[in-house]
């Protein structure tokens, strides 16, 4: 128990899921001043696979439930 709150005290695994959605929710990109002819796909596939790999990890996370 948490003496100040009355709550129950955390898990390893729900530690993982907060520190999981916290880094998801305010990560930021920095993004170089370079033009290239790639910048569209280097952005979509950021756009597309940082959340993917994100849900992958928490359904492995979620495993240990």
């Amino acid at each position: 128990m948490v003496p100040i709150l009355g709550l129950p005290a955390l898990s390893l695994v729900q530690a993982m899921g907060i520190a999981l959605v916290v880094r998801f929710i305010i990560y930021q990109h920095h993004d170089s001043k370079d033009e290239d002819e790639n910048a569209i796909w280097k952005a979509l596939a950021f756009v597309v696979l940082y959340p993917a790999l994100a849900l992958f990890i928490g359904w492995v996370v979620h495993l240990f439930m």
